[in-house]
């Protein structure tokens, strides 16, 4: 009873640790990736995945130091789901000089945070099919 007792509150520790964005993504099993024209909200490309690596890592990503809310446009959206049903979105600026940031909305609040450079590369890779 006490070990039971021991795991669950570790668990619960480990929980209250989380970001609201991580809470409310984490689990999820596909993710849609959509880039669009500059200027625009044409869609030009569309990136699906089951990879729990890439779903973790854009979760990773996007749960990063807040930044203010840049008004410079975006470059498309991530879509995450659990069992098919949309658990989240982030919208994202990754080409702009000085705008680079996820936005997202978490616990009803509105939350940019800052994109690093490791995240520019995964996602220009991604728009551009090239690693």
């Amino acid at each position: 009873m006490k070990i039971l007792l021991f795991f669950m509150f570790a668990l619960f520790l480990i929980s209250c640790g989380q970001s609201p964005i991580v809470n409310q993504l984490q689990g999820s099993d596909s993710l849609a990736i959509s880039f669009v024209k500059p200027g625009t909200n044409e869609v030009r490309k569309v990136v699906e995945t089951s990879s729990k690596y890439a779903i973790k890592d854009l979760i990773h990503f996007a749960d990063a130091e807040e930044t203010q809310q840049f008004k410079c446009g975006y470059d498309g959206n991530a879509l995450f789901y659990k069992k098919g049903i949309l658990a989240g979105e982030i919208t994202f600026n990754y080409s702009g000089d000085g705008c680079q940031h996820f936005l997202y909305m978490a616990n009803g609040k509105l939350t940019a945070s800052k994109m690093s450079y490791q995240a520019i590369d995964f996602l220009k890779a991604l728009a551009t099919g090239k690693p």
